[in-house]
């Protein structure tokens, strides 16, 4: 499992009435686990042909940092959210962790407060708003470090 390395993963949920959302989840060798659904017991993971391809995935690393850069194509949002559109101003709920459940040292970060007394990141009620602006509509990638 990606999430037992160190890894850092993104929660995205792009529609205000729907619960739905995606889960990214990259370890420092760019592997990839994606998943979608509503919750932790529902979620179903998506296999995507040539997923660092379709992402443009871009591993970083120096010394003892490393990061991702990655890219969610509008048009991959639609295949699963139809009624998903893009306009300038558009706001999305999601957050940004970096976890490492069995490294020399476990951790857990939360770009957004998660408000549960042990680690769990499935929780879109603890979502923040992410807003989008027309520059972001070419490019959107996530950076952390170990």
């Amino acid at each position: 499992m990606v999430c037992l390395d160190s890894c850092l993963e993104f929660f995205l949920c792009p529609l205000r009435n729907d619960s739905r959302y995606f889960h990214f989840e990259f370890n420092p060798n760019g592997a990839l686990y994606l998943g979608f659904g509503h919750d932790r017991v529902d979620g179903v993971r998506q296999i995507v042909q040539d997923a660092n391809r379709l992402f443009c995935v871009q591993k970083l690393a120096e010394n003892d940092i490393w990061g991702i850069s990655f890219c969610i194509p509008f048009s991959f949002l639609k295949l699963y959210m139809p009624e998903f559109s893009v306009q300038n101003g558009l706001s999305l709920r999601g957050n940004f962790y970096k976890c490492g459940e069995e490294t020399q040292t476990p951790h857990y970060l939360a770009w957004n407060r998660v408000k549960t007394a042990s680690p769990d990141f499935h929780r879109p009620e603890d979502f923040g708003t992410l807003f989008f602006t027309s520059f972001c509509e070419k490019k959107a990638g996530i950076f952390g470090e170990a």
